[in-house]
């Protein structure tokens, strides 16, 4: 069976787990299977970082998460470097993750540079708002 292969964004997760709403959907449609998800050590870093410095998790609750989410996930190592996205090394972390993968879709809560892009070769970037509004159009036969 066909299933649809994502890259969630950094910010995608964190907002799953922080706020819910739509990310949190696209991340249930991952832990039912409907997706599957790619992630890498640089976005799980990331995700450990914000939760427990920026939000204030404690170690033991953002340690589980991120035992979590690499069950949940396809764990990517990019062998490629990008400079796509001038001066934001994060940004051209994410794109590098999503081509090492080869995925569908990057799903990216990032408006102001991930998102104009559009498309990255064979990978459209979306808006967890756009990849829910047309998931049922992007299922292949």
């Amino acid at each position: 069976m066909f299933k649809l292969k994502v890259l969630l964004d950094t910010n995608v997760i964190i907002s799953a787990l922080y706020v819910g709403g739509k990310p949190l959907k696209i991340l249930e449609l991952a832990e039912s299977g409907d997706i599957a998800i790619s992630l890498s050590p640089f976005i799980l870093n990331e995700i450990q970082q914000v939760l427990t410095d920026k939000l204030g998790w404690e170690r033991n609750k953002v340690r589980s998460v991120i035992a979590h989410l690499e069950s949940l996930a396809e764990i990517v190592h990019p062998q490629i470097k990008l400079n796509v996205v001038k001066g934001y090394d994060a940004d051209n972390r994410i794109l590098e993750a999503a081509l090492e993968a080869e995925v569908d879709f990057l799903i990216t809560g990032d408006r102001r540079h991930l998102q104009p892009l559009k498309k990255l070769k064979q990978i459209t970037i979306l808006s967890p708002a756009e990849f829910l509004e047309n998931l049922a159009s992007f299922k292949k036969p």
